[in-house]
């Protein structure tokens, strides 16, 4: 046995040792037949020497991704400051293949938040197209309360968008609309008040000028309120109904008479892409114009009303 042994510790006995060993030496033996030594058995030196490198390398790499990337940043401001028109430039060209456009973009927020900073995105790009009214309706009144960052915001858009000089932009709410010209771009703010109280004041205006001599009894038909409706603002061409909800919530009715509708997602989530692709929709959609018996009966019931309210008087 113990010759055996022996003749296996001589001959096969590798076989018998634990496969650690065995695969220990076998990294050895192949280390030796390449030339490669060992990385545990360089010296001192050397792997001080390795290890510098690595770091050195490995700072390297790290202060070259950040010069690049503040590089990069850099780069885009001034291309931002260098090409400022070169944005506005793109819309007005998409605009001349656009074979009409609305006068009145109506746009109704049927969403639970209203951002600001999109409203006056989209507004300037309505502007830029060469849409020179646009309203916002949001039945609650939470656009009315932020008008102010509204304002704000619509101004520092239309400045970063046409450069100077900057064109007039009003942004108001029905009550308080100045006088609006045609270099003037205007942006009302509406709440669903505005759609009765509409009302009530056009028949008080009207009411007042017959007695004031002003209009004749005989002269309020449905000509003269329709006219008198659209003074200040003027029948939408084209609206968009953001939210998800396919309905107006509450908008005029008697404003809707040609009115093209789109219902959309989100106007946080409104790209220019969407935005130009709805105007080209519009631009193609054939309108015609037939009798419209409810809208007529909306206007003479107010010229009723104001009929009515007249003889109490």
């Amino acid at each position: 046995i113990r010759s055996l042994g022996c003749q296996l510790e001589g001959g096969r006995g590798s076989y018998l040792k634990p496969a650690s060993v065995h695969a220990r030496s076998s990294d050895t033996e192949w280390r030796r037949r390449l030339g490669i030594a060992p990385v545990f058995q360089m010296g001192a030196i050397a792997d001080a020497v390795f290890w510098a490198t690595f770091r050195s390398v490995h700072a390297l790499a790290w202060l070259s991704s950040g010069l690049f990337s503040a590089l990069w940043g850099a780069w885009d401001a001034v291309s931002a400051v260098k090409h400022k028109g070169a944005e506005l430039e793109r819309i007005r060209d998409d605009a001349k293949d656009l074979p009409k456009l609305p006068l009145h973009l109506a746009v109704v927020l049927a969403e639970r938040d209203v951002s600001c900073l999109c409203l006056a995105e989209l507004a300037a790009w309505a502007f830029a197209v060469g849409i020179r009214c646009l309203s916002i309706y949001d039945p609650e009144g939470r656009v009315k309360e932020q008008l102010t960052a509204l304002r704000k915001a619509v101004t520092s858009q239309v400045e970063s968008l046409f450069g100077a000089p900057t064109p007039e932009v009003v942004v108001t709410t029905l009550r308080d609309a100045p006088v609006i010209t045609d270099k003037t771009f205007s942006l009302f703010v509406l709440s669903h008040e505005d759609t009765c109280e509409r009302l009530v004041d056009l028949a008080r205006d009207v009411g007042d000028l017959v007695l004031q001599r002003k209009m004749a009894a005989r002269e309020i038909d449905v000509n003269a309120i329709s006219k008198k409706m659209t003074e200040i603002i003027p029948e939408p061409n084209l609206m968009l109904v953001f939210g998800g909800v396919h309905s107006v919530l509450g908008y005029s009715p008697w404003l809707l008479r040609v009115t093209e509708i789109h219902f959309l997602q989100s106007h946080c989530t409104l790209t220019y892409q969407e935005f130009h692709k709805t105007l080209q929709k519009y631009a193609q959609c054939q309108q015609r114009f037939l009798e419209m018996n409810f809208l007529q009966f909306q206007i003479q019931y107010i010229t009723h009303f104001t009929l009515c309210q007249l003889s109490l008087i």
